[in-house]
Parts: C-alpha cells; structure tokens; sequence
C-alpha cells in the first residue's frame, strides 16, 4: 500500500533440514510454514498519501510488484487489512480505511487486496490477512464515517455510545463483550475468507486498550 518501503521485512524461522525431517522432505512446490519467510505488508505513512491516492490499479500493481519481485527469500505475505474498525477493500461492514481513500467516507476506485492477492500468487506467495479486531478509528475520525456502517449508527445512539464503541483517549475501541459487536468482527472475518484465495487470517491487538475498569464497567456488571 503507501510507505510499505520501510515497514517491509523478513524474518526467518526453522532451520530447513529440520523442516525435511518433520514433513518427510516435502517438493519445494509445496509450502512448508517450517522454514517459510514472511514479509508484511503495513504501516501507511500519512506523508505519503498525498500523491499515492489516486493512484488506481496499474500504480498499486507497480507498488506491489516492487515490494514482493525479486528473489527476496520468503514465501508468505501478511497483509494488514483492517487497521481501525476499517478496510482495505471494499466490505459490506466497514468503511473503506482512510489509507486507501485518503478520509472516511470517501469510496474506493479499486480494490487494493485483490490487487496484492493476484500480485503474490502469479509468484506463487502465501498470502494471509490480518486484522485488529477491536481497535478503531480516532475520535474525530469517526464523525466521518458514512451512516450505513454499524460503528457510525452505535456511535450515534446515545444507548450503544460508550458501551459498544468505548473512547480511550483519542480512539475509540469495540467492545467485544456485548454480542453485537463480536457479531461484527466475526461477520467480517468471514467476509474476508469467503471473498479471497486466502491461506490464513490473523487477529492482532485483541487485547482491552486499558487496564480502567470503567472502560467496560456496565458489561462487567452484566456479566
């Protein structure tokens, strides 16, 4: 996506002749997470956004081909498809992410993840999506989100304000201790495996935001 440059990186795992010995000495063609490099696609840096926005497909594709091209030693792309209670493609459940729009409440021209996906497996890559399930967008931020989307009508009545959608500082959080919320983080996560050739889905940051016991003081009494 944007500043992917300098937040793009390897790592290494198993020793391989370990990996043969643990799955009989598997073709080369065959993916062996094992041994498997990753290399992340995350990290939007905002000075970039400015002329990357309009980028549309063949740009991104350039992008794209720059970043995973080459013979660069892994096998694996995770991309970061769901920053802040957003998307990175379009989704029937959050907007699209003010990192590929340039603001909430802006539509998409393309679909980036499509994009990254076709890119990755011409070159016969892993790709796997990962999400932050809870996290969300800024206080301000949200203003902007289109009516259509849960956050944005939780956020706007005052019975699910501070209980679904919970303020920390400058962000908000969902919360997944009422049904409704899990419910969308779950329907999301579906939407992701049932619409991309993915091979895997990691969910980040699932962890409460603070350690205050008014953040969910209500559902706790409930519960």
């Amino acid at each position: 996506f944007n500043s992917v440059v300098g937040s793009f990186w390897r790592s290494g795992f198993i020793d391989a002749d370990i990996c043969d010995i643990l799955t009989g000495n598997l073709p080369e063609d065959v993916l062996c997470y094992l041994r498997s490099k990753e290399g992340r696609i995350e990290g939007f840096a905002p000075e970039v956004l400015a002329y990357e926005l309009d980028r549309g497909n063949p740009r991104l594709e350039q992008i794209v081909t720059d970043i995973i091209g080459g013979e660069n030693g892994f096998n694996t792309v995770i991309v970061q498809v769901r920053p802040n209670a957003d998307s990175m493609y379009p989704s029937e459940y959050y907007p699209m992410s003010k990192y590929v729009v340039g603001s909430y409440g802006n539509k998409a021209k393309y679909d980036p993840f499509a994009i990254i996906i076709e890119e990755a497996h011409e070159r016969k890559l892993s790709v796997q999506a990962w999400i932050n399930p809870m996290r969300a967008m800024t206080t301000d931020e949200i203003t902007k989100v289109s009516n259509n989307y849960l956050i944005k009508q939780w956020y706007n009545d005052k019975e699910t304000k501070g209980k679904y959608v919970v303020a920390n500082g400058s962000n908000y959080y969902l919360n997944p201790a009422y049904e409704d919320v899990r419910n969308l983080i779950i329907n999301g996560a579906r939407e992701i495996l049932l619409k991309y050739e993915v091979d895997g889905l990691h969910m980040d940051d699932y962890f409460y935001p603070t350690t205050e016991a008014s953040f969910d003081a209500a559902a706790y009494k409930e519960y």
